[in-house]
């Protein structure tokens, strides 16, 4: 994040609370107006729903498109998103593959217990386990960075530990900024 205050961090019982938080949040920046100006401050070509996987992505437009919102189209490449930005009407909703390179004033990284790769107790060693940790944790690393103003983490109660630790050591780091 270049500039504006630090992440949020919210977890939620269930993806629907995590959309609707989502939808809330993302309709008060549309009243923010710019200054001296009736244009909102935000507009929701420069807003980005980053999500981990192909089915939350499209669970989130059709959540969106339930609600009057526009979307990008479903089949988007990286380059068809950073043309999609000349939209003015459409809010971005993508995957994590699909925006190295890009950035938006505010960043919604949804779902982060479902970041890829999943550790599979029964198959994987300790080793496969830290590589895909660290995997993650560049996923993560991607996500946060697409953010210019405004980043918003969010997760459902995870089976495991891993997106709280993750976020965790964020949220130390803030406390070291700070003090």
């Amino acid at each position: 994040m270049r500039h504006g205050s630090w992440p949020t961090i919210k977890q939620f019982p269930s993806i629907d609370d995590e959309l609707k938080s989502v939808e809330r949040e993302v309709r008060r920046l549309q009243t923010i107006r710019a200054s001296h100006s009736d244009r909102p401050r935000y507009g929701l070509h420069e807003i980005a729903v980053l999500l981990p996987t192909a089915k939350a992505v499209e669970r989130a437009r059709s959540f969106f498109g339930h609600r009057g919102f526009r979307t990008n189209a479903p089949e988007l490449t990286a380059r068809d998103i950073e043309a999609s930005l000349l939209i003015e009407d459409h809010l971005n909703i993508t995957n994590l593959q699909k925006v190295r390179g890009l950035e938006f004033k505010v960043v919604f990284m949804c779902q982060l217990q479902a970041l890829p790769p999943y550790f599979d107790p029964q198959k994987d060693t300790q080793q496969d386990e830290e590589e895909k940790l660290i995997q993650r944790s560049r996923w993560l690393y991607v996500g946060m960075t697409r953010a210019r103003e405004m980043l918003h983490l969010s997760y459902q109660n995870p089976p495991t530990t891993e997106p709280q630790s993750l976020l965790q050591s964020l949220d130390g780091q803030r406390s070291n900024a700070i003090a």
